[in-house]
């Protein structure tokens, strides 16, 4: 099928008033024969364009509402329990001794006398990945970055 060329405002002032008489868009296609089904649907989204449909008897009315804006509720937070993590040495803590409420920053490469890393290993605060010492490293606070 050929591109059509570019809609005019004379098939925009028909195609309005059609589809607010309440035709559909396979009603509609035989008025513009150069034009698909999906070209009418796509040009009445762009116009957005609503219907105004008589309401009928036992009849189904579809309307299209703006999405409901729900409230912001921040989630409670995690709390871990204290009693089965171990406690931070001075010098950080392998990755075997790595568990879930610990820090994960890499304080050193090959620090461990293994030749593995070494990281914080000191608590975290709500499940974050890291104590709030290297959390304000690494995250930027929102409203931080929208000023910037």
């Amino acid at each position: 099928m050929p591109i059509a060329s570019p809609w005019t405002p004379e098939e925009d002032a028909v195609l309005t008033e059609l589809w607010c008489s309440g035709m559909t868009a396979r009603e509609i296609v035989d008025n513009f024969p150069e034009r698909t089904k999906n070209a009418i649907i796509g040009r009445v989204h762009r116009l957005r364009l609503e219907r105004n449909l008589p309401d009928r008897e036992g009849a189904i009315s579809v309307h299209h509402h703006p999405k409901r804006q729900h409230p912001f509720r921040p989630k409670a937070p995690l709390v871990m329990p204290e009693a089965d993590l171990p406690p931070a040495r001075e010098g950080g803590i392998t990755i075997m001794e790595l568990r879930s409420g610990l820090c994960r920053d890499v304080l050193d490469l090959r620090g461990a006398p293994d030749g593995l890393a070494l990281y914080c290993g000191k608590r975290t605060i709500g499940g974050k990945s890291f104590c709030p010492h290297h959390e304000g490293l690494y995250y930027t606070p929102y409203t931080a970055r929208r000023r910037s």
